[in-house]
């Protein structure tokens, strides 16, 4: 049996793993393109069939991922690793999803995806560029102490309920413009390392921006607050004139 998670995985141990971890749990399985193949064929067909369990899956890279795809029940990435790109551009996923603790060494590339249930991006750890631009979150969206290395754009996001940012760091530029925010927004004791973009945002709901900290010139251009300013709750009053 896998020895992941203390024997907890009932795959088959993988006699290339020295670990005694199953194909998918292995990080050798990237080391020949049949094996690889064969990982992400067997990943998109549990998609399919409702949750999907991928919990510490060593993904290898390749070229499509799970562009475009479906994810008809829950799933589950938490401590997963994506050697590559992660590719879910258009993607739709029907159930809550959780992508805790999750390292991608490549670019997340979530464009226009659609997440209907909640979204779990709690300590993720991003090396590369984010792309979640144009993408909906229908229910919560959890971005909790999430690590941004390099730039990351929400540009054009809707988030049809609240979303929670708080502790999370963004060492490169960071880009919210046009998004839409329609229920409470908490950006409390982010880090905003280099400049950050909130042009033509729109804050229909209540905001908290509790002990963030810029150290790059934010931009709130345009800025639509529907509930007006007073609801935009703990920001520094040296940005808050920038409203």
């Amino acid at each position: 049996m896998c020895s992941f998670g203390g024997g907890k995985c009932p795959e088959p141990a993988w006699s290339s793993s020295p670990e005694g971890f199953c194909i998918y749990h292995a990080p050798q399985n990237a080391e020949d393109v049949r094996v690889a193949r064969s990982v992400w064929e067997e990943a998109v067909a549990r998609i399919s069939q409702g949750p999907a369990e991928f919990t510490g899956w060593h993904f290898p890279q390749d070229p499509e991922g799970f562009a475009g795809r479906t994810f008809e029940g829950q799933a589950m990435f938490d401590r997963a690793i994506f050697a590559g790109d992660a590719r879910f551009l258009h993607a739709s996923f029907k159930g809550d999803v959780s992508f805790k603790n999750v390292i991608l060494h490549g670019e997340a590339r979530f464009r226009h995806a659609v997440f209907s249930g909640k979204a779990v991006f709690n300590h993720v750890s991003i090396s590369r560029v984010s792309e979640f631009g144009g993408t909906t979150f229908e229910q919560e969206a959890d971005f909790r102490n999430a690590d941004f290395r390099n730039r990351a754009s929400f540009d054009g996001a809707k988030f049809h309920d609240s979303c929670d940012f708080c502790s999370s760091s963004f060492r490169s530029h960071a880009s919210f413009d046009a998004t839409t925010f329609s229920a409470m927004a908490n950006f409390d004791d982010v880090l905003f390392r280099n400049d950050c973009n909130f042009r033509r945002a729109a804050f229909n709901g209540m905001a908290s921006f509790e002990k963030t900290r810029f150290y790059g010139p934010p931009c709130f251009d345009a800025c639509v607050f529907t509930l007006g300013v007073n609801k935009i709750i703990g920001m520094d009053e040296s940005v808050r004139e920038l409203l």
